[in-house]
């Protein structure tokens, strides 16, 4: 999932902050139903990751995504398997007639 996220980011040339990514659980929590809201019927995925290999304890899932996909961007632009994108040149606007 996180290589996804990388390569998302890449191409729509995001920023990965905890705006643009985030779990379902996050999102929740955000509207008012979430994890940190007491609802008994709900299950959230990825709310909690194991952060290894560095770690066996958890943490919050969407941290964990997003460092593991900034992580898999750097790697794959420095073994050049996404290409840099070129810097944006602004276009200045046509006047009408």
């Amino acid at each position: 999932m996180a290589i996804v996220i990388a390569i998302l980011r890449h191409e729509l040339e995001l920023e990965i902050n905890d705006d643009t990514v985030m779990t379902h659980g996050e999102a929740a929590d955000r509207d008012g139903y979430g994890p940190k809201f007491p609802v008994s019927d709900m299950r959230w995925d990825l709310y909690m990751l194991s952060g290894m290999p560095e770690t066996r304890v958890l943490l919050p899932g969407g941290v964990m995504l997003r460092k593991k996909a900034l992580a898999y961007l750097h790697s794959m632009l420095r073994d050049k398997l996404l290409q840099p994108h070129e810097p944006k040149v602004e276009q200045p606007e046509l006047l009408a007639a």
